[in-house]
């Protein structure tokens, strides 16, 4: 006799799945997710966590490569400097780049980041003026300022959908991230489980 997880149908089953994310992911991912799934699996619940790893309780984390383990694989996007349009951000030098003042978003709330990274490699450094933990806080810090934030590129098209701002490409080649997904050991052959996962990695091709 097959058991439960054998005969999982999303369309019928009943379960929640509790996903941790960074602000980005949840925004370009699991809102997509979501509203694709809303009318498709009307008994399963999902609980949208800050990216944590508690054993046990959470089904899902995704997150940068760089910081866990894990089976997504993607090379998820590309990376642009955003500027409030007011005082939009000319075609920079790397030396002119580094000496804005500059908004960073750190998820995980620590300092430094992917650009610092490039900076240094170049000999150079800049000024965080702000840190903030979201990217969806981004127009409201530059909003009259002259400041700008480097972002990834579909974060940075949404928030230009509902905030006026302008992007251009930064005067050096930031690399790209690659997502992952990483999961506990107990629930490797759970059949819902990997649903999640496959329908995850279907929503980020698309």
């Amino acid at each position: 006799m097959l058991s439960e997880q054998a005969r999982f149908d999303p369309a019928t089953a009943q379960r929640r799945f509790r996903i941790a994310a960074i602000n980005y992911v949840q925004v370009m991912l699991l809102a997509t997710l979501l509203k694709r799934l809303a009318t498709t699996v009307p008994m399963i619940d999902f609980e949208i966590r800050q990216a944590s790893m508690e054993a046990g309780v959470l089904d899902l984390l995704i997150r940068p490569h760089r910081q866990v383990a894990g089976s997504f694989g993607r090379r998820f996007t590309t990376t642009v400097t955003v500027a409030w349009t007011e005082h939009a951000a000319k075609r920079l030098t790397l030396s002119g780049f580094a000496a804005m003042e500059h908004v960073l978003v750190a998820p995980r709330e620590r300092p430094g980041g992917i650009v610092d990274e490039v900076l240094e490699r170049n000999k150079l450094s800049r000024r965080v003026v702000v840190q903030a933990s979201a990217f969806l806080l981004v127009p409201y810090l530059l909003l009259g300022t002259q400041r700008i934030a480097t972002v990834p590129e579909r974060m940075a098209k949404e928030l230009a959908r509902v905030h006026p701002s302008s992007c251009s490409s930064p005067p050096v080649e930031i690399p790209r991230f690659t997502m992952c997904q990483a999961w506990h050991e107990i629930h490797r052959t759970d059949a819902g489980h990997r649903w999640l996962r496959e329908v995850l990695l279907e929503t980020a091709k698309g």
